[in-house]
């Protein structure tokens, strides 16, 4: 369970979270994006990912404290990334 606003996300404590990354506009659809494991922060750690944008990219954060954390909703420009053909 988490709350959610259009910028921000709250991931309770010891929990993960698929949330939606901002995209560029611009950003065709139907490419294939890798998303690396990787730190979102100190704390939020983000899960390999391999997803077609679809106007959205989706990725999981987990938050293995013991307390909930808050984390700004991520721009796809800002996670480490590449294009992928299948």
């Amino acid at each position: 369970m988490s709350t959610r606003n259009k910028n921000s996300n709250v991931i309770l404590a010891r929990s993960e979270l698929i949330i939606p990354v901002h995209v560029n506009i611009n950003e065709p659809s139907g490419h294939n994006v890798l998303i690396h494991a990787q730190e979102l922060s100190k704390i939020i750690l983000c899960g390999n990912v391999l997803n077609i944008i679809k106007h959205q990219v989706l990725i999981s954060l987990m938050n293995p404290t013991e307390e909930l954390q808050e984390i700004l909703t991520p721009k796809l420009t800002d996670l480490s990334d590449m294009e992928y053909s299948i």
